[in-house]
């Protein structure tokens, strides 16, 4: 066989692989005459809330198979790495106490002891964020940006 015939069927199979991508393309979109319909969603906003305590989180670093998983405290021993105060979960009840407040829980960081929530910008009316209203907590917020981009606050 010769060069000539590997680049001819080379040259097949890309034929048939491209064609059957864009069938298949199209038929994801439901053709070129489909209508269209939008939603508009709201702006979002993303805060960085960063707690002071871990308190009542009901977990020990006397305990630590109880939150960490056998790889992980496998990987501080080989490591030589003690549990701190650092790998105990959020406090779950100051985590409840603000997502109450309307906002959605975004991620959560247990080393910088911090929860990353978004809001919605909707009308005074419709929002569910009550203003005004303080938290029985003492936290930071950090303004991450809208739409999850950082920006200087």
């Amino acid at each position: 066989m010769t060069l000539r015939f590997y680049s001819f069927l080379a040259f097949l199979l890309l034929s048939i692989v491209s064609a059957s991508a864009a069938s298949a393309a199209s038929s994801v979109r439901g053709g070129e005459n489909e209508k269209r319909t939008y939603i508009k969603l709201p702006k979002t906003y993303r805060f960085r809330i960063s707690l002071t305590d871990k308190k009542n989180c009901g977990h020990s670093v006397k305990h630590p198979e109880k939150f960490l998983s056998p790889a992980s405290l496998a990987r501080r021993k080989r490591f030589g790495l003690k549990v701190d105060s650092h790998d105990l979960p959020l406090t779950q009840t100051y985590v409840s106490e603000i997502c109450r407040e309307g906002v959605r829980e975004v991620n959560r960081s247990k080393w910088n002891n911090s929860l990353v929530v978004e809001v919605a910008l909707v009308p005074h009316s419709e929002s569910p964020v009550r203003e005004g209203r303080k938290l029985s907590l003492d936290f930071t917020g950090q303004h991450l940006g809208s739409g999850g981009r950082s920006q200087p606050t």
